[in-house]
């Protein structure tokens, strides 16, 4: 039933699919069993500036700001969870209530640590890596645009 409920959510992530159809599919199956429902009221924060990246959202329900984005269901918060020993650099608000499917890094770095998915493995490192490199970039261009 986990699996059938939120398939659909878990495969908009980006990182949560790989080139083996049948290792995503178990891979998800995992993912869906550790996923925590939440609620949140209009104003309330769902991530804040600063904070460590520990969990990621998918919003089942609702409408939330991002980075000055209106987001709506189906969207994925908080993917800089992979990466490792960071903040965040942006804020997450309710504009309505919002009903979110949550995730913890630890919940994930268990999954993988199974060894069942290697090729998952492979692809979220990837993703970290370049995120990683993504916020390197966008942290030397603030400096570079503060200095001039």
């Amino acid at each position: 039933m986990a699996v059938h409920t939120n398939r659909v959510w878990v495969l908009r992530v980006p990182f949560f699919s790989c080139s083996d159809d049948t290792e995503t599919e178990e891979f998800i199956t995992e993912i869906a069993l550790a996923l925590e429902l939440e609620a949140y009221a209009p104003g309330e924060h769902i991530i804040q500036v600063g904070e460590s990246t520990e969990r990621m959202f998918i919003l089942q329900k609702g409408v939330v700001s991002r980075l000055g984005r209106i987001l709506f269901s189906g969207a994925s918060l908080g993917e800089d969870m992979i990466l490792h020993d960071a903040k965040r650099t942006y804020a997450v608000t309710a504009l309505t209530y919002c009903n979110l499917s949550s995730i913890t890094k630890r919940a994930v770095e268990g999954i993988l640590s199974q060894g069942r998915f290697p090729r998952m493995t492979r692809t979220i490192r990837r993703q970290a890596i370049r995120m990683s490199l993504l916020r390197e970039f966008m942290h030397y261009a603030k400096l570079l645009k503060i200095a001039k």
